[in-house]
């Protein structure tokens, strides 16, 4: 165990009790994300929902999830990252408490309001990793408490049917449960979550023991310091790399949605599957996503700290180089290879891991540039505006998808978003051979 934390970076009991609470904190974010999805056969069936109902609930808190995490995104350059991840996952169970007891015409307007106090939840965690933790070691550990996400979507479905076979097949106790387990994570969070290691007395250089980082930090300070020409707007919408890093964003959440919400759709209408196995592919896709978040993350830092960061480019690059050949070869499989899901079990449930590795892994590491890559006093801004196009892309892996699916066929769809694969491919070979800063200040003359 000890010997796990030394390779994550964590050298003291303070930094190990802040990753552990993120981790667990922001699980009970996507526990109460997913409740709703988790239960939707049992509403259907007891409270008389039909499918544009149960679009119009998912789509309330898809809309509300991304003002939500973009307005966060820029509090959390400015206020507490620890009363706002707190404050966030309280208002989570409380509106999942509400929901449990509230009849069906609510279900819109109180899942409208979970998706926007969603949004404080991956911003205050990306802040406080980028204050607490080396950067030799950031991507790991980025990607470690991505894989939080992982466990409600592989857990959740087993413990809503535990408690619906519990309660004789009432869906409320279980959004009772997750919100008031919430409740009850976000009090302890907020006596265990530190914003900085100056609030204990430390410096980052005292945890890591490199005095590279205080230098780093005192440079960032006095650049935050000087007067900018430009405002965070203009700083962040001027740089190149930020088109880039949207670019990641939004294709690689478009094919997340794509294959996490169509996937089973597809190999059920078009590769003869069934449930159990579409249900088979689904569970080694999140393993492939567990496994593929941590390998990209602790990859890239191996090439962080053998290449260094230059003026030029980015050392990170060279995992998605990797990635989205992978990433497009896989669907290309799955669209053109599988004919017939039953004898071809092994091959699809082999396509679903590789799908889930490369996919989280492009996910986690777009996240890392975003943050890393960005002025200081930007950071949570300039995430927030980049994790926003992955949101749209999330959107348009719904109706729009939808509707290109009927106009072109399951085959020209996913051609398209192979095409969109290879596009955000380019911008990241083009970006290897320029800046890759976001938003740095220019002083005054």
């Amino acid at each position: 165990v000890t010997a796990t934390y030394k390779m994550l970076g964590i050298n003291s009991w303070h930094q190990c009790s802040i990753f552990i609470c993120l981790y667990v904190g922001y699980m009970f974010y996507i526990f109460n994300r997913k409740s709703f999805s988790f239960v939707i056969p049992n509403i259907v069936e007891t409270d008389g929902l039909n499918s544009g109902d149960v679009g119009t609930i998912l789509s309330a808190q898809a809309v509300a999830y991304g003002i939500g995490k973009f307005v966060s995104g820029m509090l959390v350059d400015r206020f507490s990252a620890t009363k706002l991840f707190c404050a966030g996952l309280c208002l989570c169970g409380a509106s999942n408490i509400l929901f449990s007891v509230s009849p069906p015409g609510y279900f819109s307007v109180l899942w409208f309001f979970n998706g926007l106090v969603q949004g404080p939840g991956w911003p205050s965690c990306a802040i406080m990793l980028k204050k607490w933790f080396s950067p030799a070691v950031f991507g790991t550990l980025w990607s470690s408490l991505s894989t939080s996400m992982n466990v409600p979507a592989s857990l959740g479905p087993i413990a809503c049917s535990v408690f619906i076979a519990w309660s004789s097949g009432s869906w409320r106790p279980v959004m009772l449960f997750f919100g008031g387990a919430s409740i009850c994570v976000s009090f302890g969070s907020l006596f265990v979550l530190k914003d900085r290691p100056e609030d204990v007395g430390l410096t980052l250089e005292m945890l890591t023991g490199e005095k590279k980082i205080a230098e780093d930090q005192k440079k960032n300070k006095e650049s935050t310091m000087t007067k900018s020409k430009h405002s965070t707007w203009s700083r962040i919408l001027s740089s190149p790399y930020t088109y880039v890093v949207c670019g990641g964003f939004l294709v690689s959440l478009i094919i997340k949605g794509v294959v996490c919400d169509w996937g089973s759709l597809y190999l059920i209408q078009e590769k003869q599957g069934d449930q159990f196995l579409t249900g088979a592919f689904l569970g080694t896709l999140e393993l492939g996503g567990v496994i593929g978040s941590i390998a990209s993350g602790y990859l890239s830092d191996v090439a962080v700290a053998k290449i260094g960061i230059k003026q030029i480019g980015q050392p990170r690059h060279f995992v998605l180089f990797v990635l989205f050949p992978l990433l497009f070869l896989s669907m290309y499989a799955l669209r053109v290879i599988v004919t017939d899901l039953p004898s071809q079990q092994t091959f699809v449930n082999g396509l679903g891991f590789v799908l889930g590795f490369c996919m989280y892994g492009i996910i986690s590491l777009v996240g890392v540039l975003a943050l890393e890559n960005s002025a200081d006093d930007i950071a949570g801004t300039t995430h927030a505006f980049c994790a926003l196009l992955g949101n749209v892309g999330l959107t348009l892996a719904g109706l729009p998808f939808s509707a290109v699916m009927e106009y072109l066929s399951w085959n020209g769809a996913l051609q398209l978003c192979e095409l969109s694969i290879i596009i955000s491919f380019l911008l990241f070979v083009f970006a290897q051979r320029s800046s890759c800063r976001i938003g740095d200040q220019i002083k005054e003359d």
